[in-house]
């Protein structure tokens, strides 16, 4: 089943990344590194334990890439503080 409308999505996704961000801040004062992606099966939501090091970095990436293969995502957003 693929999504009729991905920009509509990603649109959708961008908002709610910004919300989340915005909110992460405000509680926290930081922003969790967190993968948002719109999937057939409803949205999901991703964040990793830990990024300690650059190898955990590219660990997230790469779980992330395969959270969004097997779910069939249409559109991920990445939420990243830099």
């Amino acid at each position: 089943m693929s999504n009729p409308h991905p920009t509509q999505s990603l649109n959708d996704l961008l908002a709610r990344a910004e919300d989340f961000a915005l909110f992460s801040m405000r509680s926290g004062g930081k922003v969790p590194p967190t993968l948002l992606a719109d999937t057939p099966g409803g949205p999901l939501f991703f964040v990793p334990s830990s990024l300690a090091d650059e190898s955990a970095k590219d660990n997230f990436a790469h779980t992330a890439r395969l959270i969004c293969i097997d779910h069939g995502a249409t559109a991920a957003v990445m939420i990243l503080e830099a």
